[in-house]
């Protein structure tokens, strides 16, 4: 672990105005720079780095939630999966189906004909029809139904993180191999279930504290939808002057279309990141609190989001 004393000066999308170059007085800081931690659920490396008494990972998350963006996870360009368009492989279905006939799950119904009964469809028709077609036709047979659903909707969430994967992967191999740089972009609550052991989504009052030491203004800190600060939004980005935080443009995907014709935008412009914290716009609305940080700007918006668009993840340590 080193240990280095450095010098260091004091919503959501595009601001354009024009920054001071006034000179600022610049205080000391301590960032400490730890050994990387390992995620045991994927094998992902993250550097780490104390700044002043808080160790914050110095990498963007890059754990991938099963169910891809039906669980609140994109790669960049991500299509979000259709679930009325995923097919259950019907072999499969059958196999369990048969498996539950044969485990006495599946009875014969009272006054019906052989060739009418459950057992006898599963049989003959399990494995040559769509699996929801089959499920359509086991309606009238409702203990036969309660029977077969769970079966159904497992092999359906299977057959959806499958596509999910494939969705990935075809946004991968266009956008550059996005998430292995910067990351994947998460909902609100998809952050909060893809947080490893140890760590925790950084709280507004987090990023207040980690603004707070780099220098900013008490004045400035609690400013809302409003870019603050002086060069503390620098010393977090990635490059000549940064501190080892090293913050980059990824991106995001919004609620919404982006004036792009497309959900994604402002990649290699600004990076955008979750806090934990949520502010109510009214009875039935909450929105999260962010942080921004932009290519051509020295300073850190303090910004608000619906909790459906997908951003960044910086975590901290408990």
């Amino acid at each position: 672990m080193k240990k280095y004393i450095l010098i260091v000066a004091c919503s959501v999308f595009l601001f354009s105005c024009k920054e001071s170059s006034q000179p600022i007085d610049e205080p000391s800081v301590s960032v400490i720079q730890h050994a990387d931690f390992v995620d045991e659920r994927d094998g992902q490396v993250y550097r780490c780095v104390t700044i002043g008494s808080q160790t914050w990972m110095a990498d963007n998350l890059k754990y991938r939630i099963e169910m891809g963006g039906l669980g609140g996870c994109f790669t960049y360009g991500e299509e979000l999966v259709s679930v009325a368009t995923v097919v259950v492989d019907n072999k499969l279905f059958a196999a369990a189906a048969t498996k539950a006939v044969a485990d006495g799950k599946i009875q014969d119904v009272p006054g019906v004909a052989a060739n009418q009964q459950p057992a006898y469809l599963i049989r003959i028709q399990a494995s040559l029809i769509p699996s929801k077609t089959f499920m359509t036709r086991m309606l009238p047979y409702p203990d036969a139904y309660k029977v077969l659903e769970p079966i159904y909707n497992e092999l359906l969430v299977k057959a959806t993180g499958v596509a999910a994967t494939l969705n990935r992967d075809k946004a991968e191999k266009s956008n550059g191999s996005f998430a292995k740089r910067y990351g994947y972009l998460y909902t609100f609550e998809g952050a909060k279930n893809a947080i490893p052991a140890g760590w925790r989504l950084p709280s507004d009052a987090d990023w207040q504290e980690l603004e707070g030491t780099l220098g900013m203004k008490r004045e400035q800190i609690d400013l809302l939808d409003q870019w603050r600060g002086t060069v503390q939004g620098k010393l977090l980005k990635k490059g000549e002057g940064g501190l080892g935080f090293d913050a980059e443009f990824g991106g995001a995907r919004v609620f919404g279309i982006f004036m792009y014709g497309s959900p994604y935008g402002n990649k290699d412009v600004n990076g955008y990141f979750w806090s934990s914290s949520e502010l109510a716009l009214n009875d039935s609305t909450q929105v999260g609190i962010t942080r921004s940080v932009m290519f051509d700007r020295s300073t850190i918006l303090r910004g608000t989001s619906r909790k459906e668009a997908a951003y960044h993840v910086r975590l901290i340590k408990e």
